[in-house]
């Protein structure tokens, strides 16, 4: 499956979870200690340090015009426009955070924590 890699989506926060990554794993019902390889079927840096630099991308599947988030390492995220290849077993989950799969405590505990971030930013 081909995906195009999205532009200016950095700023964009996932509301209900925290990260992207989290949000990917919550809708999958998937315990968050569950370690991902790069989705990306040709992935230069397919190994330990991309499992361990995994993130939630925002997505595009070409011909669609929905978000999508993948687990992408920090390289293959950074290719942003491009289209990669991502592999056949890859499951997308929508990055429409209203249809977030987060129980109503996560998501509250969530929010609670992104209160907190703002708080401390703001005082700095």
């Amino acid at each position: 499956m081909f995906v195009q890699n999205l532009e200016q989506t950095s700023s964009k926060k996932s509301t209900c979870c925290g990260s992207w990554i989290t949000h990917y794993k919550r809708n999958l019902k998937l315990p968050q200690e569950t370690n991902f390889p790069c989705s990306r079927k040709d992935c230069p840096g397919l190994g330990i340090s991309a499992i361990a630099n995994v993130v939630g991308a925002h997505v595009k599947v070409t011909g669609s015009r929905k978000h999508w988030i993948v687990p992408l390492c920090s390289f293959c995220n950074n290719q942003r426009g491009k289209v990669l290849e991502i592999r056949d077993d890859t499951k997308l989950v929508w990055a429409n955070v209203g249809e977030c799969q987060a129980t109503p405590e996560e998501k509250k505990a969530t929010r609670r924590m992104l209160r907190q971030v703002r708080r401390r930013n703001a005082k700095k």
